[in-house]
């Protein structure tokens, strides 16, 4: 069972891998999609857009 799970953790950091070094483009527009759910994602208002908003704006600033 210890076997398994070295094997399992070893895709998972290849694979974590992989997509942080394939995935190191700059991109000039991100978009994504999603259903109203406050607090996490409100009805877009300039001051309090939900809390996931907030997040992901903040982890893509330049």
């Amino acid at each position: 069972m210890r076997d398994f799970v070295d094997q399992i953790r070893q895709v998972l950091a290849t694979a974590i891998l992989g997509i942080v070094l394939c995935g190191s483009g700059h991109a000039e527009t991100v978009v994504g999609f999603t259903d109203e759910w406050c607090p996490y994602v409100c009805e877009p208002e300039p001051n309090r857009p939900g809390i996931l908003i907030e997040i992901t704006h903040t982890a893509f600033e330049g």
